[in-house]
């Protein structure tokens, strides 16, 4: 058990999904299902999970995180809960169009997001940095709150990820995430330490 004042989140992306292999966008609820391949990833993970001391399992609503964060919660015996604030970067005319991780990554407005440029711009109508990154911080200081010294787990995806904990957690830059999305079921620890966030790792493993 943590101090009383720190509460640990263990972020997680999705698991391999049909979207992944499929090459395209997707933001929109429902989404794809896991592969075979990403209920193997989540597996994996969870057990990984077993000794960190997970009080509970927070998931965004689509479907490859819920099946994901559901594999895990099996895993650490411990229920899942839904916050409709940890989905995806909502992206406009983009949704369902062909795309790659590297491409995502690369898009003016999530470039300018993460530089710490502006966090105006959106995906062609989409969200704006400021709408991700506020719920983001709502999501996981609500998470804080409600596991006071303790460690949860949630689960969202590599977009929400990388542009909400650039902005929340004070020790992290550009040079940090510049290699590209986390891959999928990569964890990186967070912590709020009296209100503030720091992250404590971050995955050398990403998605081109």
């Amino acid at each position: 058990m943590t101090s009383p004042s720190v509460s640990r989140v263990i972020c997680l992306r999705h698991a391999e999904a049909e979207i992944n292999v499929q090459r395209r966008f997707s933001s929109e609820i429902p989404g794809t299902p896991l592969t075979d391949l990403g209920r193997e990833q989540a597996a994996a993970t969870g057990l990984a999970l077993v000794a960190e001391g997970v009080a509970h399992v927070y998931s965004s609503p689509l479907l490859r995180a819920r099946q994901t964060a559901e594999i895990v919660g099996a895993a650490v015996n411990r229920e899942v809960t839904v916050l409709d604030g940890l989905r995806e970067v909502g992206l406009g005319a983009r949704e369902g169009t062909p795309g790659t991780n590297t491409e995502f990554f690369q898009h003016p407005a999530f470039q300018a997001w993460i530089r710490g440029d502006d966090l105006a711009p959106s995906f062609e109508g989409g969200e704006t940095g400021t709408d991700v990154v506020s719920r983001m911080r709502e999501s996981l200081d609500a998470i804080a709150d409600e596991h006071l010294g303790g460690t949860t787990a949630m689960v969202s995806h590599g977009g929400c990820l990388v542009a909400g904990l650039l902005h929340l957690c004070a020790n992290l830059g550009y040079a940090d995430v510049e290699r590209g999305v986390p891959g999928n079921g990569t964890a990186i620890v967070v912590e709020r330490r009296d209100g503030e966030w720091s992250c404590l790792s971050w995955p050398t493993v990403v998605h081109h």
